[in-house]
């Protein structure tokens, strides 16, 4: 089962917004504060990766074999 992917936004009373983005590994996250940044017309004036920008993200494939009996 794949990893769940999400972003945590947070919005407080004096228009500042904090995100983090959990179970995205890499530079990929940085598409999703672009996306954020897009959707709040915000700009990103602050940031920190977590240990997860560190990791690679992974795909799991799933192969299948059909063996044929004799004939």
């Amino acid at each position: 089962m794949a990893d769940r992917k999400q972003m945590l936004v947070r919005l407080f009373p004096d228009g500042r917004i904090e995100a983090e983005t959990q179970g995205v590994k890499g530079q990929s996250c940085l598409q999703y504060m672009a996306l954020l940044e897009q959707m709040m017309q915000a700009t990103v004036t602050d940031s920190a990766f977590t240990k997860e920008f560190y990791e690679t993200e992974t795909e799991q494939m799933q192969t299948e074999v059909q063996q044929y009996g004799s004939v």
